[in-house]
């Protein structure tokens, strides 16, 4: 009995000993992929094995700050499949994107590449301030290829740690000897524009992406915002728009209208049901420092007319492009019927006249409408 005890005696100190070693972890029966990842000191924040595949799906990008987002990407999807985009500061690169599976064991990622979206042909144009390369490629062709058979590549990794200096906390490891960070953990943002076969590329611009999904946001006639605004659309994705004039226009008896919005052909058609007007009142010599209008309207009312039958515009659309010397970090860019706008917000909530137009309401520039 005596041996007996202290065979059980060892047993539970041994089993003691290992729960109070803050250095032993195991997840899964310390399956081959699990990793530790320390920031470097021992406290709850310290995560002793995770699933490397867990960590793995997200985006990915060569630098460690939100800033840098436009470099290199990798976006790793749960389903095991990923997209490479080349990064957009690089005008003079012919491969825009890469995509296919991923499988990660131990320290080795092995990517299976089934399509690239490359740039065939255009020329060798002015890069922009932003770019890294000497020059740009414009005017190519957009050429997606499938690879049958597929491109196998693998690629040596290190283990994932946890960045505390350099960035706000991002895992981050090595592929292949370039260092990435995991700026979020949803491989869906973060992307290049979303290119079609046969499209014009047209550098770090807008090129081919999906222009009924550009066109969401709020326009303006100038690329700034002052105290007043400018000429505004407000295109929604459902189909909807507001059109504002400008605030400074205090001599226009139309303040704005509304309705639904298509493009095709490059044409924007715009369907107008409803228009906010001015009936009445008087000019005055104008004095609002901001408005370069000779007389304001005052006193007028306002009427919200629904246009029955409804009214139909075709506009031309041209010259869609980016914007990079414009704005903190550039803005989409397009003409309507000649006229150029800035895309100031992808939000078509943004940039709204601050006063809410009521039929009925008095009109007088400047001031507030009850």
């Amino acid at each position: 009995m005596k041996y007996i005890a202290s065979i059980l005696l060892l047993v539970i100190l041994i089993l003691v000993s290992g729960c109070n070693n803050p250095n032993t972890a195991t997840l899964n029966g310390g399956s081959s992929n699990n990793v530790a990842v320390s920031s470097g000191d021992s406290n709850d924040n310290d995560t002793a094995a995770l699933n490397k595949k867990s960590i793995l799906v997200g985006t990915w990008q060569d630098g460690s700050n939100v800033g840098e987002s436009m470099g290199q990407r990798y976006h790793f999807f749960q389903d095991g499949s990923f997209i490479f985009d080349y990064s957009l500061y690089d005008e003079a690169k012919t491969t825009l994107s890469e995509s296919g599976k991923w499988i990660l064991n131990d320290n080795k990622l092995t990517l299976e590449v089934m399509k690239k979206v490359t740039v065939v042909g255009g020329e060798k144009g002015k890069p922009s301030s932003k770019a890294s390369s000497d020059y740009a490629i414009i005017n190519g062709k957009i050429k997606i290829i499938t690879l049958a058979p597929p491109q196998k590549v693998e690629y040596a990794t290190t283990a994932f740690s946890i960045d505390n200096e350099k960035s706000i906390g991002w895992y981050t490891f090595s592929i292949e000897g370039t260092q990435y960070w995991k700026s979020n953990s949803d491989p869906n943002v973060d992307w290049n524009p979303q290119y079609r076969d046969g499209d014009i590329y047209k550098g770090i611009d807008i090129a081919a992406a999906d222009e009924k999904i550009i066109m969401i946001g709020a326009w303006q006639d100038g690329p700034a915002v002052g105290a007043t605004y400018g000429q505004r659309y407000h295109f929604y994705g459902d189909g909807s728009y507001l059109y504002e004039t400008a605030n400074y226009d205090s001599e226009n008896r139309t303040i704005s209208e509304s309705g639904t919005w298509n493009i095709a052909n490059d044409t924007l058609t715009l369907i107008v049901n409803s228009k906010v007007t001015i009936e009445g009142g008087e000019k005055v010599k104008n004095e609002l420092p901001a408005d370069p209008s000779t007389y304001s309207i005052v006193n007028g009312k306002v009427k919200v007319t629904k246009i029955s039958p409804l009214e139909k515009k075709e506009y031309a659309l041209a010259d869609f492009s980016f914007d990079k010397e414009t704005g903190l970090d550039g803005y989409y860019t397009f003409k309507i019927e000649g006229e150029q706008y800035w895309r100031l917000s992808d939000d078509p909530d943004a940039y709204h006249n601050d006063f809410v137009v009521k039929d009925g309401d008095v009109w007088n520039p400047g001031e507030s409408a009850n």
